[in-house]
């Protein structure tokens, strides 16, 4: 047990290092990580993405945070191309007073550009208007799932200048 509280704090504070999360959101504790084994196999324990998202050619920074409002959590985006005060809160979970204390439940990860197959591309359920079967990515996109279960990803949408969502699986 000692090992894996060692193992979340260096592998979840270095990357983040000099990042100042928006008011009203702070970091996850290393408690708050060790409880999902999966986590051991990311370096940033799946609660931190770094990538060119929006294609300005500089890195983006997504974080996992707990907020300090609420008992929750939420998916944070800094473009390097907007001010330092500037986060993006692309989803909010609230747990309810009743989960107090809940662990972090969600994990993020970068996804290459290419082509995915979204849930109703896999026949999941039927497409709704807009949502396409096949997602092309030319930027890298933001996986954002919880663990064995649920997934979609996050990608920037040059026409709206901003992310849109679309679910891969159930």
């Amino acid at each position: 047990m000692r090992t894996l509280t060692v193992m979340a704090l260096v592998g979840f504070a270095l990357p983040v290092a000099g990042v100042e999360p928006p008011e009203g959101w702070r970091l996850p504790t290393s408690q708050e990580l060790a409880h999902e084994p999966l986590r051991l196999d990311s370096a940033t324990r799946f609660a931190e993405a770094l990538a060119d998202f929006d294609g300005d050619e500089g890195f983006d920074t997504a974080l996992l945070l707990k907020t300090t409002r609420l008992s929750g959590e939420g998916l944070l985006v800094k473009l390097s191309s907007r001010s330092e005060e500037h986060w993006l809160v692309l989803d909010e979970i609230d747990w309810g007073e009743e989960h107090a204390s809940v662990n972090l439940v969600m994990g993020i990860d970068v996804l290459a550009p290419g082509v995915y197959k979204t849930a109703c591309g896999k026949g999941y359920r039927d497409c709704a208007p807009e949502e396409p079967a096949e997602l092309k990515l030319a930027l890298p996109g933001l996986l954002y799932f919880k663990f064995e279960s649920a997934s979609s990803i996050f990608y920037w949408d040059e026409g709206s200048h901003g992310f849109k969502r679309v679910w891969i699986s159930d």
